[in-house]
């Protein structure tokens, strides 16, 4: 079956998910695939508060919240306002106040050279209709040796996962995959690390590092791995057994998801 991305469709999924995303994503996967993220990216980011933060398509602001809080100094854009009128609930809930701004990652409004650090967790790139526009606007908003940090489904790590030969075949020499699960109301692209490395490249990026978001939970049946009652031991080992990976070289490749750590160099 052949699947299109437009931003009109996109726009439409995530509105409609928003009121309960909050709530699907409170899952021992989600869970976890959120600390891996998150604490490599303290890592990386090293307690800088003088960086001027993106986090673009950013949804309901779990990612900005977690980072003002910290005192960093974020603004959140995102596609769907649906998911902005949540995150501006949260983060007067939470008594935090920074800029928030409905836009597209391919096409914003924000000057060149304005940030130190954009990011876009939760596979951005992955539903974006132009992924390698997204880098090329990355970089005109992104200051000299600014950072580029994003995730992106693995088409290996995902063919490895599927159960049929034929679509295990198919995808896991593809550079990109267009897929859509039967669960999903919008289509996803799949890309090899290759191909990121390769369009990274074209648009004036140095990659400083890779990990991988492995999935040992892959093995277990959806309705253990999507489960919204886990015990808080059962989630820290998990947390800890992936957080370990993700650092590893050799599991990069394998990885259902793949996070990147890029550098802005002169086009």
């Amino acid at each position: 079956m052949e699947y299109t991305q437009d931003l009109e469709g996109l726009v439409e999924s995530f509105d409609k998910e928003a009121e309960n995303y909050e709530h699907d994503t409170n899952t021992l996967h989600h869970k976890v695939q959120e600390y891996v993220i998150l604490k490599n990216l303290e890592a990386e980011l090293d307690g800088n508060k003088a960086l001027k933060i993106l986090d673009s398509g950013g949804g309901i602001g779990r990612y900005s919240i977690i980072l003002a809080k910290k005192g960093y100094e974020v603004v959140l854009s995102d596609i769907s306002e649906k998911s902005l009128e949540i995150a501006k609930r949260k983060m007067r809930e939470e008594k935090l106040d920074f800029p928030i701004v409905c836009g597209n990652a391919e096409k914003t409004n924000f000057e060149d050279r304005e940030f130190d650090f954009v990011m876009m967790n939760g596979g951005v790139v992955c539903y974006s209709p132009d992924a390698e526009q997204c880098f090329r606007e990355a970089n005109r908003i992104l200051r000299k040796k600014g950072i580029l940090w994003f995730d992106f489904l693995n088409t290996l790590g995902w063919s490895i996962e599927l159960a049929n030969v034929e679509m295990q075949t198919t995808i896991a020499g593809k550079d990109e995959y267009l897929i859509k699960m039967d669960d999903w109301d919008y289509a996803a692209k799949l890309f090899s690390i290759k191909h990121i490395e390769k369009m990274l490249q074209r648009n004036g990026f140095k990659i400083k590092k890779e990990m991988g978001l492995m999935g040992i939970m892959h093995a277990l049946p959806l309705d253990i791995r999507y489960c919204h009652e886990y015990k808080p031991e059962t989630l820290k080992k998990y947390m800890d057994i992936e957080y370990e990976l993700s650092t590893r070289p050799e599991c990069v490749g394998n990885s259902w998801a793949c996070i990147v750590c890029a550098e802005k160099e002169a086009l």
